[in-house]
């Protein structure tokens, strides 16, 4: 009987994919990495450091270790701002900015409309009657 695997055959099947992986650690190469190019100094950097200036670091706020005020949970009191309101002044009235009526030619003149004709009547037509030859 006929088969189609190809078992059997020296070089007809696929190698194993485990020939790629878990290979040995190799030593490096003397030379095949580049060298650092980062200046190493002997002495501490202290060109971006600001703590030598008074204010420039964090530290706890002095007002949380000192404060006065009293706080119960249980029943709370809040004291909210208060103020005084002002009158609002009331605008003086200089002139109407959208009045031009004092300037000449500044409003339009209306046109005569003509009366509209009568357009269901026929009597102006000669021969549209009803019952006429």
């Amino acid at each position: 009987m006929l088969s189609l695997t190809t078992s059997d055959i020296a070089g007809a099947t696929c190698k194993s994919l485990n020939t790629f992986t878990n290979k040995p650690p190799k030593e490096p190469i003397e030379g095949s990495r580049p060298k650092t190019h980062l200046a190493r100094w002997n002495r501490p950097v202290m060109n971006l450091d600001s703590s030598d200036i008074h204010g420039t670091r964090s530290m706890r706020a002095p007002m949380l270790e000192t404060t006065k005020r009293c706080i119960n949970p249980l029943t709370p009191t809040y004291q909210l701002a208060s103020f005084k309101s002002f009158p609002i002044p009331e605008p003086k009235f200089l002139r109407n900015t959208l009045d031009w009526s004092d300037l000449e030619g500044s409003t339009t003149t209306q046109k005569r409309a003509a009366p509209a004709r009568d357009n269901i009547t026929v009597q102006d037509i000669r021969g549209a009657a009803a019952g006429t030859t």
